[in-house]
């Protein structure tokens, strides 16, 4: 479906300058407003749960002529990782404007907390990562792997 090929290769790229872009202003005018517009947590949430959502659906129906699952499997990963960062991202901002009596974790919720801190804190590396597979996967649509 051609339609969900462009749509996961815009997501995958948008996802990846949201967490690529910095937090400093820009001298380039382009760059500073599609900054500001990324910036925004609701834009960052909905970016989140598309990317994720595509990528589920790019690795159940994979672009015709291409194989299946893992056809389209990096710019899927891709997509959905750049999606839960955005969401952990989220979700941290949430927690810290809500810091409320927490019950004591135990040690497998120690471990997400951790987990969730190392993606979120790698989010950049995560983004980058995210915009060439993105580009890779809209260059060569019938590429193994892209």
């Amino acid at each position: 479906m051609i339609q969900l090929y462009f749509l996961s290769a815009a997501l995958t790229i948008l996802g990846g300058l949201a967490l690529a872009l910095p937090d400093r202003p820009n001298p380039r005018q382009f760059l500073r407003h599609l900054g500001f517009i990324l910036t925004d947590s609701k834009v960052r949430l909905t970016l989140g749960i598309l990317n994720i959502v595509v990528g589920v659906l790019k690795i159940v129906s994979p672009m015709q002529g291409d194989v299946r699952i893992v056809g389209d499997l990096f710019p899927a990963l891709a997509g959905m990782l750049a999606g839960l960062v955005l969401l952990l991202e989220f979700n941290r901002g949430v927690d810290e404007g809500t810091q409320s009596a927490v019950p004591a974790e135990g040690q497998a919720g120690q471990r997400r907390r951790k987990t969730a801190r190392i993606l979120v804190e790698s989010g950049r590396l995560i983004g980058f990562v995210s915009i060439v597979v993105g580009v890779g996967h809209f260059l060569f649509p019938l590429e193994l792997f892209l």
